[in-house]
Parts: structure tokens; sequence; C-alpha cells
């Protein structure tokens, strides 16, 4: 996820039995720099798949593309996943608040019922955090620390996609399996027709994925 306060990429996983650290780095964009901004939890090997270790702190995992950050609040914002050791789902939201420099568990149980592949973009122009799993189109408000499903009919993706939110258009844009767009003034999503397009752009790889305002373009 993009610190956009800090002009930084927040690093932050693990999961499953590859890696059990839950400590967070930074990619400084500016100085081409890297550096660990949190520390691992001394009480990792206490992971038992639970959400939280017995300290408070998240139990590691794969974050597919469920992070994002939340500039009004400073905080980087997790849902979904696959949790260390086992790689059961991840049903709970975390934040990490830089400015208490503390972890906190939001809710245990999230509205996304596919903790697989989960996709989070903040939204600056309602300083909401738009949630995507394999059916459902949600949106979540830190404030009232709420999600809301915004789709009347399943909207089916792959669980190997990555998403951005092409501010011009308003739209939620999804790319690993074609392309996904989901208009964000009536919530109804289209797969949209693609020439010349490269292997990972439809090989469910989790491509990375941003829109570039400046240019005007899906990167």
């Amino acid at each position: 996820a993009v610190d956009t306060a800090r002009n930084r990429l927040l690093i932050w996983g693990g999961g499953h039995n590859d890696y059990w650290g839950n400590e967070m780095y930074a990619l400084d964009l500016g100085a081409l720099t890297i550096q660990r901004i949190v520390d691992p939890s001394a009480q990792t090997i206490a992971s038992n798949c639970n959400s939280a270790l017995p300290d408070g702190s998240p139990t590691s995992r794969h974050t597919y593309d469920g992070l994002t950050y939340i500039p009004h609040a400073d905080r980087m914002f997790s849902v979904g996943g696959s949790k260390a050791p086992c790689g059961y789902g991840e049903s709970a939201s975390w934040t990490y608040d830089f400015t208490a420099s503390k972890w906190q568990m939001m809710m245990a149980n999230s509205a996304p019922t596919t903790p697989y592949g989960t996709m989070a973009e903040y939204d600056p122009a309602t300083r909401l955090v738009f949630v995507k799993d394999m059916y459902s189109f949600y949106s979540y408000s830190l404030e009232t620390n709420k999600y809301t499903k915004l789709n009347t009919v399943d909207q089916n993706v792959d669980y190997h996609l990555s998403a951005t939110i092409d501010t011009k258009r308003r739209k939620f844009v999804m790319i690993g399996d074609g392309v996904q767009v989901i208009d964000l003034s009536t919530y109804k999503m289209t797969t949209i027709a693609t020439s010349n397009a490269p292997g990972f752009v439809t090989s469910k790889a989790s491509p990375g994925v941003g829109y570039d305002a400046i240019a005007d373009r899906i990167v």
C-alpha cells in the first residue's frame, strides 16, 4: 500500500506456513531506501491461526490485494488473507495507526465472505475504502467502522486479481482475469474488451496495478 503522506510503499505480509513474521517495512520512494518501521511481535511463535497474537498484534497472513492506506486517518487498512501457519482465511479487519504506532482489530467478523483474493482500495472522493471479495462489493467507513454491501446481484471474480480506482471516471478496475470494472455510481460490474493485452492481464496471477492520474493510465 502507498503511504501518500510520506511518499513510501508499505510492505506487510507473510502468512500460511511461508512466513510467520508480522513486521512492516517501508520503501522510501524518493531515496529508494528501505527500512523496518514496525518490529515483529515477540509472540509470533504462539500463532495458532487466530486473527490476533497474544499481544494483540495481527497474525501474519497472505494479504492478496487487501491492503490500502487511509490518508485522512494516517492508517494502513487490511482485510482478508490467509493466516499463519495453517492458511485458513482471515475474517477480521485491521488497521495500523501511524500516529499512535498501534495495531487495532476494527472488527472480528468483516462483511466480505471470501477471505482469499480480497481487493481493497481507498477512495479520496468519499473517504471510504471499497472492498471486493469473490462475489460482493462493499464500502467501508473507518469513522463508523461499518461495511455496506453495494451490489444487488453476485459479481463473480477470480481470487487472483488486483484492483485500482480510476478517480477520473469513478471506476473500480480489476485486472488479472481480463479486465472487470465496477462503476462507482451504479455499482454494476462489466467486462471490458482489450487488444494486445500482455499475458499477465489474463493469467490469473495477481498482477500489480495502479492508476496514474497525471498520465490518465491504468498501469
